[in-house]
């Protein structure tokens, strides 16, 4: 009886461990899923929305790959996630390259037209 019962209990607790780690494993497949699917939607926002929203969208942007590279810990097919992280980082990097320099760009213009106008004033 007594061997049974400890039998059991040992059961019920290996359970619960290997239920524990498959919730960490899904929590962080979401996550870098998520991040994936953060990377894909930024990308499709219009450019006029995105440079109005720079600041917040590349904060976010931080957090969320801090979140996915911290998740990675917890994968089993590490090399499979990483990819998918990189690509999104390639994909992230190549579209804040761009949405610089606009930013740039309308930076000058608008000094540009700011000179202009003062020295047609004068």
């Amino acid at each position: 009886m007594k061997k049974r019962n400890l039998f059991l209990g040992l059961t019920l607790i290996s359970l619960v461990f290997a239920s524990c780690k498959d919730e960490n494993v899904a929590n962080a497949e979401k996550t870098v899923d998520s991040y994936v699917a953060f990377v894909d939607s930024v990308v499709a926002i219009d450019s006029l929305e995105v440079r109005t929203n720079w600041s917040t969208i590349d904060a976010s942007y931080q957090a969320k790959v801090g979140e996915a590279e911290v998740a990675l810990e917890n994968l089993k097919e590490k090399e499979a996630a990483q990819g998918k992280i990189d690509a999104g980082k390639a994909k992230y990097d190549a579209f804040k390259a761009q949405i610089e320099a606009e930013l740039a760009a309308a930076a000058v213009d608008t000094t540009a037209v700011s000179t202009d106008s003062t020295a047609v004033a004068q």
